[in-house]
Parts: C-alpha cells; structure tokens; sequence
C-alpha cells in the first residue's frame, strides 16, 4: 500500500514563484508515486495577487484559513486538514530544491521521525549576512536549551509524522519553525538532518525581517526549551 504524504506550502503574495515551485514539485512527485500517494496543500490568507489562482491551475489543493495570522497559522492549518500521515513542509519562494525531496523521505523511510533539510551543509545563495549570522546564533541558543544541536533549526524544508503535532501549533508566524522541531524532540523521535542547497529567493519580496521576527524566534526558542527542561524533570521526579 502506498504511504500518503501531504506538501503544506505556506504562500503569502507569491505569484512570481509558486509555478516555479509546483512544476518542479509536480515533477518530482511523479517521479515518486509508486511508492507515495501525494497532496500539495497550499495555504493563503491574501488574495492580493494571482496566488492562489495559479496555485489551483497547477493542481494544488487550496486553503485559505479563518485564522489569518503568517507561516504559523498556515502551517497550522495545512497540517489540521492534511489527508495523510507524513507531512512535508516547503517554502513558496523556490528556495527549496524539490528534488532534494526523495533524499529527506528516503531518510524517513529509515525510521527517522524528523527530517530537516541543511543549508549548512547542502550550502545557500542567501547572502543577507545578518540573516545568516541570526540563524546560526538561534540554531547555537537551541542546541543549548534542548541538549541537542540541529545545524539547521530555521529551514523550512522537512518531512515528519503528522502524529508528531498532537495539539494545535499556536505559533503565529516564523517562530513556527522552532515550535515543531521541539515538540519531534519531545515527542521522542530521533531527528535527522539532510543536505538540502538553498537557493536564492525567485522573486516577489521576503516576508521575515530580522530585527522583528529575531527576537520573537529567540523568546520562542527559550520557552519551549524551558517547557522542554521542565518536563524531562517532572518525567524524573515520577
């Protein structure tokens, strides 16, 4: 029997690359579908642009949530209303190499709960500094909260159980990347990392500033690593 997996691409104001992402998704999940039986869910909570209109020509499947609040919130949503047991989360801006795709499920399929793609070791194109030097601080405050060092905790780029996500993600919006990696940790899979190249941005403009959404990913960071420590000491105390 074939194994389900449903893509969640968030895109917010993405006309000039969502058809560079889904022809090159639709591709590659051709290629795949002996063993995988695939939905691409894009969610948008704008309609200022032909997003979604291009969106659904290419075959996705659309929502656009009541609760309209950034990445989180569409995350949120494309998990909740997914039709299958393994989730895929991509980026909208073409960032991500979707052929890059059967590389994290085959490391999946090796019993791996947590997938995430790493541009520290697959390499990027960004060339925003501070954005660099921001995600490597983060990934470093991370590692130290949780005991456990991720190369990469801000990609976008992952394959995970949807089981993994028991109760609503309550992020609102990047922060969202650091809240599923803690509850995978939490949950207790093993994680795992796979080279994935970043390209740069296709066009439209990026919705992360660092000086705004930085400090709301650090604060994140703190509480669910905090969360995380209180709960392994209750778990030993018992």
């Amino acid at each position: 029997m074939k194994k389900k997996i449903s893509v969640i691409i968030p895109a917010k104001e993405e006309a000039e690359t969502i058809e560079k992402v889904l022809r090159e998704l639709n591709a590659v999940l051709k290629r795949i579908s002996k063993k995988y039986k695939s939905e691409v869910i894009v969610v948008c909570d704008s309609r200022r642009d032909k997003t979604l209109e291009v969106a659904r020509k290419l075959g996705a499947r659309i929502l656009i949530p009541s609760d309209s609040g950034g990445k989180g919130a569409a995350l949120s949503a494309g998990i909740k209303h997914s039709n299958a047991e393994i989730i895929v989360t991509m980026d909208a801006d073409f960032s991500h190499r979707a052929k890059d795709l059967p590389y994290l499920l085959t490391e999946f399929e090796r019993g791996r709960g947590f997938v995430i793609g790493s541009r520290i070791v697959g390499g990027t194109e960004e060339n925003e500094f501070l954005k660099m030097a921001g995600n490597v601080f983060l990934t470093l405050i991370f590692g130290l909260m949780f005991g456990k060092f991720v190369s990469d905790t801000l990609n976008g780029f992952k394959v995970f159980k949807k089981e993994i996500i028991k109760e609503r993600l309550t992020s609102r919006g990047f922060e969202v990347e650091i809240e599923i990696l803690a509850k995978a940790i939490r949950y207790g899979d093993s994680i795992s990392e796979v080279s994935s190249h970043e390209r740069a941005r296709a066009g439209g403009v990026a919705k992360s500033r660092i000086f705004i959404h930085g400090p709301i990913i650090f604060w994140k960071v703190f509480i669910e690593g905090l969360k995380f420590r209180l709960s392994r000491k209750s778990a030993r105390n018992n």
